[in-house]
């Protein structure tokens, strides 16, 4: 099964590139290839940069990051641009024959190597891992029974039966979808434009078609904070309710 790790980036200065690019390189799943959607302001700067990465093993083996850009995305909104950039990452798999997308945010590391090959063992069209809104320990996941963010204490009960449930939806930090999910269900910000984000968007679109949503909190991920942006205190946390 051939897997496309993939994520949209913007901004010239990525805190958290180098904690991707580390987790690529020691993941221990070896049928993939890895690439971005530059986006935002700068995106020269940032595609100059990304062309230079490359991945060296100790077979002699050398992986090319591969790069994507959003053109004149710099003065369209944040949702709108991350959309299109997932929509563009979508088409490229398809057009290039991919069993998989393993969406991973920069800023959203596994702690686990295997996290591939534990999600693709799962045999579900699209399954999420674990990762929570950042300085909070809240799930990015809305759970299917409540319509909220899903509890710590039904993730523990999950973790401590090594199971899996099915969710409404979640972000898209860590998201494994099949081919059956992405080849012909498009990522459309004309949908609900700003209303909703890129991820819950499509989960709504998944929704429509079909295909249900599940959730695999053994696969944990670090939530980095760019070390630049001040903690906010008393901030609510985002709950959605679909």
């Amino acid at each position: 099964m051939k897997v496309l790790i993939s994520a949209p980036i913007a901004g010239f200065k990525q805190y958290s590139i180098n904690a991707w690019l580390d987790w690529i390189s020691k993941q221990t799943y070896d049928n993939f290839d890895y690439l971005v959607c530059c986006n935002g302001k700068d995106q020269d700067k940032l595609v100059e940069m990304c062309k230079k990465v490359e991945i060296s093993y100790s077979d002699g083996t050398v992986k090319q990051l591969k790069v994507l850009e959003l053109l004149n995305s710099e003065r369209i909104s944040v949702i709108a641009r991350i959309t299109y950039s997932r929509e563009m990452i979508r088409r490229y798999a398809v057009e290039n024959n991919y069993d998989y997308i393993f969406f991973l945010d920069n800023d959203t590391i596994p702690y686990h190597k295997d996290a591939i090959q534990r999600l693709i063992s799962r045999e579900k069209d699209v399954i999420s891992g674990l990762y929570f809104y950042k300085n909070t320990k809240q799930p990015v996941i809305i759970d299917a029974e409540t319509n909220t963010n899903i509890s710590l204490q039904k993730c523990e009960d999950l973790v401590m039966k090594n199971e899996i449930c099915e969710v409404w939806g979640f972000g898209f930090g860590c998201l494994l979808l099949s081919r059956r999910a992405f080849e012909n269900n498009a990522f459309d910000y004309e949908l609900f434009g700003d209303e909703r984000s890129d991820d819950f968007g499509y989960c709504h679109v998944l929704e429509q078609v079909g295909i249900k949503r599940y959730f695999d909190p053994t696969i944990i991920c670090k939530h980095f904070n760019d070390p630049e942006v001040k903690k906010e205190h008393g901030t609510k946390l985002p709950f959605y309710i679909r």
